[in-house]
């Protein structure tokens, strides 16, 4: 629990790291669900696992590369992929934190315990209504998830393994964001993460209006300095707007994310960022130091035009969005 604690303290204490700390291993983009809010069919990348050999090849890159955590996934379901202990197991072996994002709906009890076993540092389940919504509005199948989760956290040794929640924020389920932070925290759950969709997903029925969705994050932040949650509760506004870490980022000319992160797409290729699988910098193949990706030509002049590449992308800004 300290270390998120730690990590809300870095939030608003944030400074530009020298270079990025994890990354994000597109394992998979193959899904047990299509789900209306997600961008992967308009990404133009193909659904499908990545190789096993060429997983481990890419472990054994990274690993002598001295990166210490990784998030396995990509624009699909983790537990989906044919050979998922097989992920997690060789991940643990090269003494990698290990974290993945999942829906939850193939995870069991059987699972839950070889993922323990295996040594698992962190899960993240994506929900987005309370349990007694019975109508899915966005392709998440929420009710059976939450019985998931309290299994998963009767199992778990708290110290070592951590639970997070994702919730998008939508015009369906906006009136019961708090609701669903309560019921987490009441459970225990370490942090919950809410965001909306991205600018690109701005489609009808989907997302929120701009001053409504600020008026929510507006509540939140209230409730969190009033301390109501003993839980993490983490919010666009409170991520990218609050404190110094709005100006270190020129207010929004940057984006925090791929100062932190490098994505490694399913064939082997850095890029910046998850919505960026195609824009490679080089095969991982060739980096044989993270000083010497940093440096590399392609990504620093990424990171100089930033804006004129993400091309209008609000997914780590909340810029205003209404049409």
């Amino acid at each position: 629990m300290a270390r998120y604690w730690l990590d809300d303290l870095q939030r608003i204490l944030f400074q530009i790291p020298n270079k990025p700390n994890m990354i994000q291993l597109e394992a998979n983009n193959a899904c047990n669900l299509d789900c209306t809010m997600c961008p992967r069919h308009e990404l133009n990348i193909d659904l499908d696992e990545m190789n096993f050999d060429l997983y481990s090849d890419t472990l054994h890159r990274l690993n002598k590369l001295n990166i210490k955590e990784i998030d396995i996934g990509g624009w699909g379901e983790i537990t989906y992929h044919s050979r998922f202990f097989d992920l997690i197991k060789l991940a643990k072996s090269l003494d990698f934190k290990v974290y993945f994002t999942s829906n939850g709906l193939l995870l069991n009890e059987k699972m839950f315990k070889k993922l323990l076993d295996i040594g698992l540092d962190g899960i993240t389940l994506s929900i987005d209504s309370i349990e007694k919504q019975t109508k899915d509005f966005t392709g998440h199948i929420n009710v059976p998830v939450w019985k998931k989760l309290r299994l998963f956290l009767s199992l778990r040794d708290k110290s070592k393994t951590h639970l997070k929640v994702n919730t998008l924020v939508q015009k369906a389920n906006a009136h019961e964001i708090i609701a669903i932070s309560n019921a987490l925290d009441k459970l225990e759950v370490d942090m919950h993460i809410i965001f909306g969709p991205n600018i690109a997903r701005d489609i009808d029925n989907l997302r929120v209006p701009y001053q409504e969705e600020y008026k929510l994050y507006e509540t939140i932040e209230s409730l969190k300095e009033n301390k109501h949650w003993k839980m993490i509760v983490s919010t666009p506004l409170g991520r990218y707007h609050k404190d110094k870490r709005r100006y270190h980022f020129m207010l929004g000319e940057r984006c925090p994310q791929t100062w932190q992160n490098i994505y490694v797409n399913r064939i082997g290729y850095v890029t910046p960022c998850t919505l960026l699988p195609d824009w490679h910098i080089d095969k991982l193949s060739n980096i044989k130091s993270i000083d010497q990706l940093w440096n590399h030509p392609k990504y620093k002049d990424f990171r100089r035009n930033q804006k004129h590449y993400c091309n209008g992308c609000d997914a780590m800004k909340f810029d205003k969005h209404d049409k």
